[in-house]
């Protein structure tokens, strides 16, 4: 039951508190700033609000001042907010695995590397969740031979000219591997910026989604990589070409990005710099099948992969 604080009145759900809120002629942004008034931790300004779930997970009115925050504040205070943040997304969102790179830059809070000079070795943000990657202090790269897949499908493949390569139809992605004779586990899923954004819409998610599930009943695992920095395609809607084309906003989209990685532990994001990134780290990542074991977003920003 959710109390109406105007009058004591108690709904069933939020959304019917939300509608009688009419009967007191006031707006939900009216309700909650008088009766639950949030304020941003840096400037102390009351935070906007623009739906119940945003506002009451919201610390900061704009992502600048939780960098600026970090900055300027002790490091344990920031833990503490750290903590704060993502019990009120756990919460939310009935988080599981430990959050990734993608997760952490999408919503633009401090990267792992950042939160590895937070806390030093005193612990971990995510210690209260699951492990899902290993540690990177024990990576390698073990293998740069091998032959590779490539799907019919692919209209313009990546060209390997120093490994063996065949067309073939693969049941997932665009491209694989077979390493000394066995079949990779590990399935890559090549996307430019604009089949990135068409894929992970609303419209296509679906299929896509039904891709997953079956790669991962097979045992398999999929690498989706994507031909733009991160840092862009967080900020697509300030790029006038793309978006003649494109309704969906990136918090749309990452959001979806987001789900897909709580949802399914066989599947991994990468963004990298550009095509011929991509090549380069396809090729690492298919013939080194272990590294879908490590955050390889991380190891990429970390540029701890080999690409060239």
């Amino acid at each position: 039951m959710v109390k109406c604080e105007e009058c004591g009145r108690e709904s069933e759900e939020r959304k019917k508190l939300h509608y009688h809120l009419r009967t007191h002629k006031l707006s939900q942004e009216e309700y909650y700033h008088k009766h639950f008034p949030r304020i941003d931790l840096y400037t102390g300004e009351i935070l906007s609000y623009k739906n119940y779930d945003d506002y009451t997970n919201k610390f900061f009115e704009k992502k600048g001042n939780l960098s600026k925050y970090i900055k300027e504040n002790p490091k344990m205070k920031v833990r503490q907010v750290l903590g704060k943040m993502l019990k009120s997304r756990s919460e939310q969102k009935k988080l599981v695995w430990e959050m990734s790179d993608v997760e952490l830059r999408s919503l633009e809070w401090p990267s792992k590397k950042q939160l590895e000079n937070i806390y030093g070795e005193e612990g971990s943000l995510f210690e209260n969740l699951n492990a899902r990657y290993k540690n990177h202090s024990d990576f390698q790269l073990k293998n740069d031979c091998g032959k590779i897949f490539i799907d019919t499908r692919e209209q313009k493949p990546f060209n390997f000219k120093d490994c063996e390569v065949e067309v073939t139809a693969l049941n997932f992605g665009d491209y694989a591997a077979e390493i000394d004779g066995r079949e990779s586990s590990l399935h890559v899923e090549r996307k430019s910026l604009m089949d990135f954004i068409q894929s992970f819409s609303s419209r296509s998610i679906d299929r896509l989604e039904k891709e997953f599930q079956r790669a991962e009943v097979c045992g398999k695992s999929i690498l989706v990589l994507v031909e733009k920095d991160l840092n862009s395609v967080v900020a697509f809607d300030r790029m006038p070409r793309t978006m003649k084309f494109v309704r969906a906003t990136p918090q749309h989209i990452l959001h979806n990005v987001r789900e897909v990685i709580q949802s399914y532990r066989n599947v991994q994001f990468l963004f990298v710099k550009d095509k011929i990134s991509a090549k380069q780290i396809c090729k690492t990542v298919l013939l080194n099948e272990h590294l879908f074991e490590y955050d390889l977003q991380y190891l990429y920003n970390s540029k701890l992969l080999n690409v060239g």
